[in-house]
């Protein structure tokens, strides 16, 4: 198995080398701090090495979502355009909200995707790009 870097040092060297490929890391913070900022470092930079990155949005509507990782220079559109990302936007599938950006599922667009017996692995928990867009 091929472990990852985080693309912050310190980080690596804190997980024994990086992150393992197709492995999950879970970030927890104190709700008013900037501790997400950590997690949008790391997407950054593995979407620099090539990776598809995926951003579970259960927070905010995606306006709000973009200004708040412009903040940190993340920018969502240019990323989800260029086909790097992909944000699954449960805020607004809760509050029946609609997108017309490819790069957002909402609802009635991830939910088939995700559970359909035509994905290439059987739990939702793969996030690769073929699972997202139905390709390789």
């Amino acid at each position: 198995m091929e472990v990852l870097s985080t693309g912050i040092p310190l980080l690596d060297e804190a997980l024994g080398g990086g992150l393992l490929e197709d492995s999950n890391l879970l970030i927890t913070y104190d709700t008013y701090s900037n501790g997400w900022g950590l997690a949008v470092e790391i997407l950054r930079n593995r979407i620099r090495e090539g990776d598809f990155g995926v951003i579970l949005d259960y927070v905010l509507p995606l306006t709000p979502l973009r200004m708040e990782l412009g903040m940190l220079n993340f920018d969502v559109e240019k990323e989800g355009k260029a086909g790097n990302l992909a944000i699954v936007d449960i805020f607004s599938s809760f509050h029946k909200l609609d997108y017309g950006e490819d790069y957002v599922y909402t609802g009635s667009t991830w939910i088939p995707r995700l559970f359909s017996p035509s994905t290439s692995t059987s739990t939702a928990g793969s996030w690769r790009k073929e699972s997202m867009t139905g390709g390789p």
